[in-house]
């Protein structure tokens, strides 16, 4: 984006660009993980944009319905919905309305901090002839206290004294775009204006969501704290659905009107719905008697805490390392882990697309970074499925089918997808579950919790694949037939090879645990069995299905083929696409797309990704080489992974140019669709991309190694992480690697083929030339 700087911890749009006002929109989003908004401008503005505000785990259920055809189609698509508005401040200067979108501004600066989790905004504009105005806003959502946050404003006339009125308000006229019907999704059940406090009280119609929110001002003329206004002297009308309370004042020329406006969004989900106003004005009371200084203080002391955890330094490169922070700031924002109930949508905090459900995105691609970043309290994302594991049995009853199919999109654990070639087909979700069950054992060391509840996930995963695969008579083999697999350019299709690959995983990964908790604990074990029913012969017969599982290869290529008939394609390279084609997601017909050999994600090399233990480089290579050039990486999530795999076969290159791609994917909107919000769930390759792919950081046998390089351009990198519950800062130079260990464990690391043991306390310098490719 033309108006975009990046800076090492700051974001800063340098002028309006009002044309690409809803990119920016996007970009200058906040979130503290229980709630976030757009960066949409505090006052009035006339010209485009996307008001949005939302609140973690408050959706609903619009209707989605379709024929009796699609027996087990959901009954509703759940989508996160735009919530009453807590950020307003509208002004007014000698009587007009200031609307940047009619006083074009003659300066214009927008900073995201990212070190701070703040938004600041600078303007000057003519708001009358010969007359300006300077305005600045600054405001935070607290990553301490969830439900609170703050906003100030202050408004400076430059040239001439001026009567500057700044009204802070709460809004419940708000709607989302895209809702099938046109529903209102709020009513109003209750408002109040005091001398300087407010609150909305509202109701979901549907899905019985309760909210208040709150505010509590203080304002200041010339650093003088003032009254709010007697509304009679303003001849002020009160909006159905919204609270305000105006301030007004004098102002001589070079003094600030100052008002810091205090707010609070509360839901039904933690308050029981009748104390949601009276709790509501008690925190945005408690709030204004502590002060602006001291709320923000704790804020930037969470977020330093944040950053300690998973920060990467990148040397040699501003761009890159604002890019990469960037992303991990908004994953932050996001999701820290600290509900159980809550996941991440792919849009987070920061737009209404994809309707705010929780996809595979989080145990594939997200979960490893928190595993990295949070170590044991990523727990909380597996209990998120485990909790909703009866609905996942009984999605997989409605077609028909044993075990569970967890749900292609879910809020609540109920399958919300409304498009049948993903809903029904795209079942390699499953095995991402356990999957991440898998890491985290692999990772933590935690067993226990696979003994409890994770078995649980494993054994009704296991039994789903069971049910889905069929015999072959024509081929000796079983095979999983009318699927979807990750390359989503290819619907129903026949052995898509990373789906069956992947289910001969699940299936002997859950018999393997089993049987290691019948050597580790026999009681528990048993009461495994009981608990799930798991009869004699069931566990033979998954490793039956395993053994003689058809997986499709290539033979005269020496690849793996994504699916019968791939090979039938006209195979050519993404390259010989004409550039004023791209995306074909939006020049190509869906006939010409599913007809055509490209790929829109990682398919094959998904499995590589996930599972690198298990294949040869030399295989990895032979596929990457074949299955990267038909790529088209239309997917927000493909570079991520490419790149990884990329590191991998120790192509640097084209490792580097994937990272550089998943990175500023948004900031420099190259799908033309930042504007939508930001892609969250892919953002976690800004951390996975330089921690398992260019320092090569692999888990084995509860044993870490690594195998760094250093990026062409780049003098060296940094990052964050835990391993077996303690912090560890790794810096790889081009001829040093030096690991800072804070345990009271001793580690032991193998680098490239040297190992070393770390005494607690102790640093290990590993001193070996790194190329830089």
């Amino acid at each position: 984006m033309k108006a975009l700087q990046l800076k090492p911890w700051h974001i800063v749009q340098s002028e309006p660009d009002f044309e690409n006002n809803r990119v920016y929109e996007s970009i200058m989003s906040l979130g503290n993980c229980h709630m976030g908004v757009r960066g949409n401008f505090e006052e009035s503005f006339s010209g485009d944009g996307l008001k949005g505000t939302y609140l973690a785990g408050v959706y609903y259920p619009d209707s989605t319905r379709v024929g009796w055809w699609k027996n087990g189609y959901p009954d509703y698509y759940a989508r996160i919905i735009n919530s009453p508005d807590f950020i307003g401040i509208d002004l007014n200067a000698d009587g007009i309305d200031i609307d940047m979108n009619i006083q074009a501004p003659l300066s214009f600066e927008r900073t995201l901090d990212m070190r701070e989790g703040s938004l600041e905004r600078n303007v000057v504009l003519e708001y009358k002839n010969g007359k300006r105005l300077q305005i600045r806003t600054f405001r935070f959502l607290s990553m301490h206290e969830k439900e609170c946050g703050c906003v100030v404003c202050e408004a400076t006339p430059l040239d001439d004294d001026a009567v500057i009125t700044a009204v802070p308000f709460l809004s419940s006229n708000v709607h989302n775009e895209n809702s099938n019907w046109g529903d209102s999704f709020w009513k109003d059940i209750s408002c109040h204006t005091g001398i300087n406090d407010g609150y909305i009280c509202s109701m979901t119609r549907k899905s019985g969501f309760g909210n208040c929110v709150a505010m509590a001002c203080r304002a200041y003329l010339a650093e003088e704290e003032i009254p709010p206004c007697d509304f009679s002297s303003l001849s002020w009308e009160q909006d159905p659905g919204k609270v305000s309370i105006p301030v007004s004042g004098l102002c001589p020329k070079g003094s600030t009107l100052r008002v810091v406006k205090f707010f609070c969004s509360l839901t039904n989900r933690d308050h029981s719905f009748e104390t949601l106003e009276s709790y509501a004005l008690d925190k945005v009371h408690a709030l204004r008697d502590r002060g602006f200084e001291s709320i923000y203080g704790v804020h930037r002391a969470a977020w330093a805490s944040l950053w300690k955890r998973c920060d990467i330094e990148i040397k040699g490169d501003e761009r890159l390392q604002s890019a990469a922070r960037y992303c991990i700031f908004n994953m932050l924002q996001t999701y820290t882990g600290h509900d159980s109930r809550l996941n991440i949508g792919p849009k987070g905090f920061t737009g209404e697309k994809y309707g705010g459900g929780t996809y595979w995105d989080t145990e594939a691609f997200c979960f490893p970074f928190y595993l990295m970043s949070f170590g044991r309290s990523s727990k909380a994302l597996l209990k998120y499925r485990h909790n909703q594991l009866d609905k996942a049995r009984d999605n997989a009853q409605k077609l028909g089918l044993g075990g569970a199919l967890y749900p292609m999109v879910t809020i609540d654990g109920d399958e919300c997808h409304n498009e049948w070639e993903i809903t029904f087909e795209e079942i390699h979700r499953n095995a991402a579950m356990a999957h991440a069950i898998y890491l985290y054992e692999k990772h933590t060391g935690d067993f226990e919790y696979i003994e409890k509840y994770g078995i649980d996930v494993l054994v009704e995963t296991a039994r789903f694949w069971a049910s889905r695969a069929s015999w072959s008579s024509f081929r000796g083999k079983y095979v999983i037939l009318g699927v979807t697999g990750p390359n989503e350019y290819e619907n129903n299709v026949n052995n898509n090879w990373y789906t069956n690959y992947m289910a001969c995983w699940n299936m002997e990964y859950a018999a393997a645990t089993l049987a290691l908790m019948k050597k580790r604990d026999l009681h528990r074990y048993d009461l495994a069995l009981a608990r799930l029913g798991i009869e004699n012969g069931e566990v033979q017969t998954w490793l039956q299905i395993c053994s003689q599982m058809y997986l499709p290869f290539w033979q005269e290529e020496g690849v793996f083929e994504q699916q019968d008939g791939y090979r039938d394609k006209v195979l050519e390279n993404a390259s010989a696409i004409p550039e004023g084609e791209l995306p074909i997601s939006r020049s190509w017909s869906w006939d010409r797309i599913l007809r055509s050999c490209f790929i829109k994600q990682a398919d094959v090399l998904q499995a590589f990704y996930m599972l690198p233990e298990n294949f040869s480089q030399e295989t990895v290579r032979r596929n990457f080489e074949f299955y990267e050039p038909k790529t088209v990486h239309e997917s927000s999530l493909s570079a991520l992974v490419h790149s990884i795999v990329a590191s991998r076969v120790c192509d640097f290159k084209k490792a580097l140019s994937l990272f550089e791609h998943s990175v500023t994917l948004d900031l420099e909107n190259r799908n033309a669709d930042t504007a939508d919000g930001l892609h969250i769930t892919s953002m976690s390759g800004a951390y996975l991309c330089i921690c398992l792919g260019f320092a090569g950081i692999r888990f084995e046998n509860g044993k870490l190694s690594m195998s760094p390089h250093v990026p062409q351009g780049w003098v060296g990198y940094s990052f964050n992480m835990m391993f077996n519950e303690s912090p560890m800062k790794i810096s790889i130079s081009k001829d040093r690697v030096v690991i800072n260990w804070d345990s009271y464990d001793t580690l032991i690391i193998r680098i490239f083929e040297a190992v070393h043991e770390i005494l607690p306390g102790e640093n290990v310098i590993h001193l070996n030339t790194l190329q830089a490719v």
